[in-house]
């Protein structure tokens, strides 16, 4: 296996979790978070350089991964060069490896997409994004991927995936996904951060979407969105298109967790002010319920949604109600986690994370010590200042106190 990795910038050394260094001269929140709690600050922001979009597995031999893209220069989704970078901890979350950059090339801006962890075949496997750091919008990719398809799969733009068979210690080459689609307009590529799955029988589900048109046309009128899952059954050599939906609103942008053996749990981002929820039959491939769960607040934010053992799940995003219906950096903050012990039919316990701003999160969950890890964005100042690790115990959740 090759290995693929450099120093990243920042001059830190492995951290240890220690309660009172929680966070960076931040003495309200240092104040106000759980004893319970532990924090770390993973990835600060550099400048005007800052880490986002988290993407978290906890390896088959228990080491935690904590993934980020780390955007050059800027802040913002497009026009910037970005890598794919990770920090690694062998010993619960106590310590961490300095970080390393797992994708990089010059004139590229590369979104880590999801982290799927196959415990047959003791493999962590790493979706990512490969487009040019000169588009400068959604639109601009639209429209040169539609016009200009050849021409940009020949430069290098897709969605490739790494794999790790040694607990992310050593990664593969970068592999092209390609999954063939009668009716895609653009091309079937990851979604954004946080984790895809493996189902009881073996199977990888992994987030993914793509863009079509009845004209052939980027005008945003035309183009329609499509939410599609990623699935394979040879733990990862080969993947295809599996059960699909029309969204209309980030459709890169949804958590899965498997609920029952023929029933997929989605919680899907919308435009708020509440979380969509979908109940996919595995046997069928579709669609059998669908709700806005008026007990999920929608900042129009990424969340994520994890299982969490004997028909539990594990929820967090930015608990605040979006109404005004589209996106608002006002309406995120306040970081909440909830816990639902009938498969998020209901949410009875929850507890505030963080009050301070917050975005993307992506959840872990350890069944073995029943340690619950969060990789977040959160700051003082912007929501994306900085990625934060949260590491409490199940108990946090449930019995309270602090």
């Amino acid at each position: 296996m090759i290995l693929i990795q450099r120093r990243y910038a920042y001059p830190m050394n492995m951290i240890a979790c220690r309660h009172e260094e929680m966070l960076q001269n931040n003495n309200q929140e240092r104040k106000e978070m759980p004893r319970s709690v532990c924090r770390q600050i993973l990835f600060p922001q550099q400048g005007e350089s800052v880490c986002r979009i988290p993407s978290l597995a906890i390896a088959p031999d228990g080491a935690i991964l904590a993934i980020a893209q780390f955007r050059k220069g800027s802040r913002h989704d497009f026009g910037h060069e970005s890598d794919i970078v990770m920090r690694r901890s062998t010993d619960g979350g106590e310590t961490w490896s300095e970080p390393r950059v797992l994708v990089t090339r010059p004139g590229c801006d590369h979104h880590n997409g999801p982290v799927v962890v196959d415990h047959e075949a003791r493999r962590v496997i790493l979706f990512f994004r490969r487009w040019s750091a000169t588009f400068t919008s959604p639109r601009h990719y639209l429209e040169e991927l539609i016009t200009r398809k050849d021409y940009w799969r020949s430069w290098g733009l897709g969605t490739f995936y790494i794999t790790s068979e040694d607990g992310g210690n050593s990664w593969s080459p970068p592999r092209r996904l390609q999954i063939d689609h009668l009716q895609v307009l653009t091309e079937i590529r990851a979604g954004n951060g946080i984790n895809g799955i493996q189902l009881s029988d073996g199977t990888l589900v992994v987030q993914g979407c793509y863009e079509s048109s009845r004209q052939g046309s980027p005008d945003p009128a035309d183009v329609r969105e499509h939410s599609i899952l990623m699935i394979s059954r040879d733990h990862g050599e080969s993947w295809q298109a599996g059960p699909e939906w029309e969204t209309g609103y980030a459709h890169q942008e949804y958590c899965l967790a498997q609920i029952a053996p023929d029933r997929l749990y989605i919680n899907q981002r919308t435009r708020g002010p509440y979380r969509k929820v979908s109940i996919l039959d595995l046997g069928t491939g579709r669609i059998i319920r669908q709700w806005d769960d008026m007990q999920l607040p929608e900042p129009v934010c990424h969340a994520s949604a994890i299982a969490g053992g004997a028909g539990c799940l594990l929820f967090c995003n930015p608990a605040v109600a979006n109404h005004r219906g589209g996106f608002d950096a006002e309406t995120r903050h306040s970081l909440t986690v909830r816990l639902s012990c009938d498969s998020g039919q209901t949410w009875p316990h929850a507890r505030l994370l963080t009050p301070d701003k917050s975005g993307y999160s992506a959840l872990a969950f350890v069944p073995e010590t029943a340690t619950v890890f969060c990789l977040y964005e959160t700051g003082p100042h912007h929501y994306n200042d900085s990625i934060a690790m949260a590491r409490f115990p199940m108990t946090w959740l449930t019995e309270g106190g602090g």
